[in-house]
């Protein structure tokens, strides 16, 4: 049986034939014991079996690589001397970007690096008619999208964008190659008042952005498109009391920020037909605060864009040159694999004001890490309405509650799920939209007294939190159940047979201000290690496992030491970590998420840390925040 059948074959079946097999023969078989690694590692196929290279060289080089991250001992380590200087960057599929600026601030062009780098030289796309502000990539569909200043004749203030990563062309599978947004008028006024604070996410077929702070005092606003099939119409959400940030969780459902104690899930339909509004089917309640304090904003961080797997390509990418003949084989050649689709880690930053206090003053700050799937329905309400009067109830995230007590929603019928307001219209882009629902969240739930989960149901078990003042949202870089940070060091030479004595499980050797700035003043310059945390709990089951063969680990929930192979401090944490409240929260924070760590042994004069599925980037910003280096750390 062709193997592209096979996996078709209903798991039972698969069952059944397995069972009249011999346990060595199951063994022996290569894409058996490949497979059985992907789904241990929490990772997808990307090619198929026909394609790229053997199962076994497929099953050695996963194998490596992960013993590699376990004991953090990379195999190769090179630097890449860079002169960006814009601020903004992006790290996908082993293609690196960042934008350059002009004296005068404004970005007229983007340099691009693909890793590794020893075989390939940086290229440039100069765009002197542009005012660029912020760009997204997605190498696998050779997709560019730039947000730019709008043309000055236009009554728009900007305009979306649709080229090619290798030819800076317009994309050929784009319904449309520019788009303009947001209805205004700039002129006289200076460019830093209209620059915008934006997100923008590619998810396959779809591309959001996220506009927020609009120097017009338009309210935040969430649109989705489907770029391949029509920019006429889209999914659009307007929030008149803001939207901090958003991540898409599958091909239907993202999660949304806002300023509020919860986050909210939200559903929607493909746009290419018909434009529509997404609708919450779920809130997931945060800490209570003490009175007057507030969440001043909350950001998330999760790499890749979660919900999906890729399919590889070949695709034309520059190499130092616009030729259109080169392939990226440097980089996805060797990709083989990705996240499971349904495993990503995602890091969410509170920052919690004081209202008491001025603006920005005593600004505490705390990270929450949680599985995306903990946000995931158990299924499409559409699809289970036939199955699901009026009345009945549903378990819609199972991923949330399964730790805790069951927690049930009652489902409405499509017509009942929120009320849509007959005088509000919309225009975008001269295409008249449908009414928006809940433009401002009703007080009425829409699915009764029950759509918020509160904090106490889900908080504990599903979620990890850590205590710290972050410099920037970069130092939890996420990538598939993986996070990597630089933390500061006290001590320039590390005795890690003494690590327990000042290692501190939240902050680790995280250094203060005053010791940065005496370090500073002595010219000695700041020293981190990195640290290395991985949430899949396969990953803390092993650990617990071999851990516990040796005798030189105590014997209890986290257990520490130094690994076999390279010395580095090894740590693995299953029961639960108190957040003190701090007068902040109305209550201490417990979290039960397991996870392993481990720290470098080696220092590293670092200042962001970026990771994909076999490389760690540490980038080294001058004061002016231009990036001097690149070091990257290969498994």
């Amino acid at each position: 049986m062709h193997s592209n059948c096979l996996s078709t074959v209903p798991a039972e079946l698969l069952c059944h034939i397995f069972d009249q097999l011999d346990i060595l023969d199951l063994l022996s078989c290569t894409s058996l014991q490949y497979t059985i690694e992907l789904v241990r590692h929490k990772f997808s196929s990307m090619l198929p079996s026909f394609e790229g290279p053997s199962y076994a060289r497929r099953l050695q080089l996963l194998c490596e690589r992960e013993c590699a991250w376990r004991q953090m001992s990379w195999r190769d380590r090179y630097q890449v001397k860079t002169s960006f200087n814009g601020s903004v960057s992006e790290f996908v599929y082993g293609v690196y970007a960042n934008s350059i600026d002009e004296d005068n601030g404004i970005t007229k062009s983007i340099s691009f690096l693909q890793l590794p780098s020893t075989n390939s030289n940086p290229w440039s796309h100069t765009m002197p008619e542009q005012s660029i502000f912020d760009f997204c990539m997605d190498p696998i569909q050779d997709l560019l999208v730039l947000l730019t200043l709008a043309p000055s004749s236009s009554n728009y203030l900007y305009e979306l964008q649709m080229r090619t990563l290798s030819t800076n062309e317009s994309h050929p599978n784009a319904s449309c190659s520019k788009i303009l947004c947001i209805k205004g008028s700039y002129q006289h006024t200076p460019l830093s008042d209209v620059d915008p604070v934006v997100k923008i996410q590619v998810f396959d077929e779809f591309l959001a952005i996220l506009f927020k702070e609009l120097y017009n005092d338009e309210p935040d606003r969430l649109l989705i498109w489907n770029w391949k099939y029509s920019f006429q119409t889209s999914c659009m959400m307007y929030r008149e009391l803001g939207i901090h940030d958003f991540t898409f969780i599958d091909k239907e459902t993202f999660l949304l920020a806002r300023p509020s104690e919860s986050l909210e899930v939200y559903q929607f339909k493909d746009p290419k037909d018909r434009a529509n509004v997404p609708f919450c089917i779920g809130t997931f309640g945060l800490p209570p605060l003490s009175s007057d304090f507030e969440y001043e904003y909350i950001t998330f961080s999760t790499n890749p864009t979660p919900g999906y797997v890729p399919q590889l390509q070949k695709l034309p990418i520059c190499n130092g040159n616009l030729s259109s003949g080169v392939h990226m084989s440097n980089t996805v050649s060797d990709q083989f694999y990705y996240p499971s689709p349904d495993d990503r880690i995602l890091a969410c930053c509170l920052y919690i004001s004081d209202t008491t206090q001025p603006d920005g003053a005593d600004l505490q700050s705390f990270t929450f890490f949680v599985n995306t799937k903990t946000f995931k329905p158990k299924d499409r309400l559409e699809r289970m309405q036939p199955k699901h009067p009026p009345g009945s109830v549903l378990i819609l995230f199972p991923h949330a509650t399964h730790l805790g007590r069951s927690y049930q929603l009652p489902v409405l019928p499509l017509d009942q799920r929120s009320h849509i307001p007959e005088t509000q219209h919309y225009f975008m882009n001269g295409v008249h939209l449908p009414p928006l629902t809940n433009s401002i969240p009703p007080k009425a739930p829409i699915f009764g007294s029950d759509n918020n989960i509160p904090w106490s149901v889900w908080g504990d078990k599903s979620t990890r939190w850590f205590d710290g003042s972050w410099r920037t949202d970069w130092q939890h870089a996420t990538y598939g159940m993986r996070t990597a940070e630089s933390v500061r060091v006290k001590k320039r030479h590390l005795d890690y047979s003494a690590a327990e004595d000042y290692f501190d499980e939240d902050e680790g050797f995280l250094v203060d201000e005053d010791d940065e700035a005496e370090e500073l003043d002595n010219g000695l310059g700041l020293r981190s290690v990195l640290r290395v945390r991985d949430f899949n709990p396969c990953a803390v089951a092993m650990a617990k496992y071999q851990m516990s063969k040796h005798s030189v680990f105590e014997t209890s929930t986290t257990m520490s030491g130094r690994t076999a192979n390279s010395g580095e401090h090894f740590r693995f944490v299953t029961e639960p970590s108190i957040i003190p409240s701090y007068g902040v929260f109305q209550h201490d924070i417990r979290s039960s998420l397991p996870y392993t760590e481990i720290l470098s042994r080696e220092t590293f004069d670092v200042t962001d840390v970026l990771l994909d599925d076999r490389r760690i980037l540490l980038l080294k910003r001058g004061k002016q925040g231009d990036l001097k280096s690149i070091d990257v750390l290969t498994m």
